[in-house]
């Protein structure tokens, strides 16, 4: 049970973002990657989520394969989590309506489930009934953040999660998302420049620069 990234390479216009990145997300080890801006890092995230291809190279998840000349496999069959720098909640919907979008194929007990697991673990039960336009950068974000959860999947993909937050702020969206990683066995891709972060999330960081991808250091 392993994403699995062999040699991907991405151009764009004729410009070369990466070059032969190979990577490995396995669970309950998150990974994190840093690197400066434009260094392709939220490009190599959404090649991963299946929502923009390689130019070359293989992704392989739980030993199917993602990304091929002959075969793509959807995003939605990739048991993948992402979410972006913005919260980008639906404003017509309150909190709990855009958790229960996520959810309505499954039948009502499952619903209700993965609904009080999430939002226990994501500590929203009181902003249950608000509003994106009333919920504060910190409550919005963890709202997002239980978006992604509540679907738990096996492999998430975060691109900068806690940038505009206070520290007290980011910290708690990393408890959140270190419990999930460490109660479902998750795997995890976490993409920061903040140290705070990096050093909170732990894991084996990643520098992406000038196309190529390196070890900066493995977890303690």
């Amino acid at each position: 049970m392993v994403i699995a990234l062999e040699n991907i390479s991405k151009t764009f216009a004729g410009h070369t973002v990466f070059t032969d990145v190979s990577l490995l997300i396995a669970p309950g080890n998150p990974v994190v990657l840093s690197g400066p801006s434009g260094a392709g890092k939220s490009t190599l995230l959404r090649i991963i989520a299946g929502l923009d291809n390689p130019d070359s190279g293989r992704i392989q998840i739980d030993g199917i394969t993602a990304n091929s000349p002959d075969s793509l496999l959807a995003p939605h069959k990739r048991g993948i989590g992402v979410a972006f720098q913005k919260a980008a909640l639906w404003p017509h919907m309150n909190v709990k309506q855009n958790l229960a979008f996520v959810v309505g194929g499954l039948n009502k007990p499952e619903r209700l489930a993965r609904m009080q697991y999430t939002t226990q673990l994501c500590a929203i039960e009181p902003l249950l009934h608000r509003f994106p336009d009333t919920l504060s950068a910190g409550q919005a974000r963890r709202v997002a953040l239980a978006r992604v959860l509540i679907f738990q999947p096996r492999y998430m993909l975060l691109d900068e999660p806690t940038s505009n937050l206070d520290a007290k702020a980011r910290e708690a969206v990393n408890e959140v998302i270190l419990s999930y990683v460490t109660d479902k066995q998750a795997g995890l891709l976490y993409i920061s420049h903040d140290e705070g972060d990096i050093a909170q999330i732990g894991g084996n960081r990643y520098v992406l620069e000038q196309g190529e991808l390196a070890l900066a250091s493995t977890a303690r």
